[in-house]
């Protein structure tokens, strides 16, 4: 990296309605490489077919596609990092603040998108007491639906088991 990235308080995740015009769709957060970026048309992630302009600034950067997404498509711009070690500090060996500060820089930008998951996720509320929620095997839940128990947990049941909705 050439700069120093300064990662600001920001959500790592935009969305667009396409218009049919135009092509170019702006991002405010920073990536520090191309592959930190997942291009998203409607729920199709994008291998090709656009660039990436703004690695490594601060302020984010854009995405210019070769022709200009459909009417009515949602662009979507996630930055997702490789988790990755990217310094190795050495016993008694020289600390750069720069060297250091980028590590950071690059473990805050990838909790940030940790942070943005969980609050796109299911969770329980802060005040609710702990409850039993993982998944069973996929053998087990498949054609069914996902409700819950009298005490709260997760349960997974046979549409045969499930009433009329309440007012259909």
């Amino acid at each position: 990296m050439s700069n120093h990235i300064k990662i600001g308080d920001i959500l790592p995740r935009l969305q667009y309605h396409a218009d049919g015009t135009t092509n170019v769709f702006v991002f405010t957060f920073p990536i520090f490489t191309d592959s930190d970026l997942a291009v998203f048309a409607d729920s199709e992630r994008l291998w090709s077919g656009y660039s990436i302009h703004g690695v490594g600034n601060s302020a984010g950067g854009h995405v210019a596609f070769d022709q200009a997404p459909a009417n009515g498509t949602i662009i979507t711009l996630i930055r997702m990092l490789s988790l990755q070690r990217t310094s190795d500090f050495q016993e008694s060996g020289m600390l750069s603040a720069r060297v250091l500060n980028d590590e950071l820089d690059y473990l805050t930008a990838a909790m940030q998108e940790l942070a943005a998951g969980l609050a796109r996720s299911i969770r329980l509320s802060p005040t609710d007491a702990a409850a039993l929620l993982q998944l069973p095997a996929r053998a087990v839940r498949a054609g069914c639906l996902l409700g819950f128990d009298v005490d709260g947990n997760l349960a997974v049941l046979p549409p045969s088991e499930v009433g009329t909705p309440p007012g259909t």
